[in-house]
């Protein structure tokens, strides 16, 4: 199986991993919410936050709606999908999307605090790569009830959009990304 695909730059050093497709989005993966939300939080325009991170989702459809409101999330469907791509994450950093797709990847331990990088595989096989998981950007996730938790969001992913930088796209290296990533590390204090 070769398992999701990865949308954006193929030698992105950053990987977002989310659910699913949702109602809204079903064949338009990377809906444009979620990518302006999470855009937002890196402190990047759109163009730039899709120059920077390679994208993909578990699950490349919609799986319906759940009982609770919510998207259904076929977890045994997403544990073979995470599985499938672990060898092309290799090398990158990852960021997981939520307690469930981190609960597909079977990571330990469970339910490691949020932001925090953890070291995964093999080295010695070139199999290894770091992974965090960040609360889903979804409004319907009551982590964003709380002020202060925007704070280290924004925190975190403005340190690893700086750390994972605009990717060459083909056709040349993207100019305007490297230009606004070199304004927004001279703003920061």
């Amino acid at each position: 199986m070769i398992g999701p695909t990865i949308y954006g730059p193929r030698q992105a050093r950053a990987v977002i991993v989310g659910q699913a497709l949702n109602r809204l989005t079903d064949g338009r993966p990377w809906a444009a919410l979620v990518r302006h939300d999470l855009a937002q939080l890196c402190g990047l325009e759109l163009a730039d936050y899709l120059a920077t991170f390679g994208r993909c989702d578990l699950i490349e459809r919609y799986p319906g709606q759940g009982p609770g409101g919510g998207d259904l999330f076929p977890l045994a469907e997403a544990k073979d999908a995470a599985r499938a791509l672990l060898e092309r994450l290799a090398g990158r950093r990852v960021v997981l999307l939520g307690r469930q797709v981190e609960a597909a990847f079977e990571l330990e331990p469970v339910s490691a605090p949020w932001y925090a990088w953890r070291s995964v595989g093999r080295m010695a096989l070139g199999q290894h790569l770091e992974l965090a998981t960040a609360p889903h950007p979804s409004r319907r996730s009551t982590y964003w009830n709380d002020e202060g938790n925007f704070a280290k969001a924004r925190a975190f992913w403005t340190a690893l959009a700086a750390w994972a930088g605009p990717c060459e796209w083909p056709g040349g290296l993207k100019a305007d990304a490297l230009e606004n990533l070199e304004r927004r590390r001279e703003a920061q204090p």
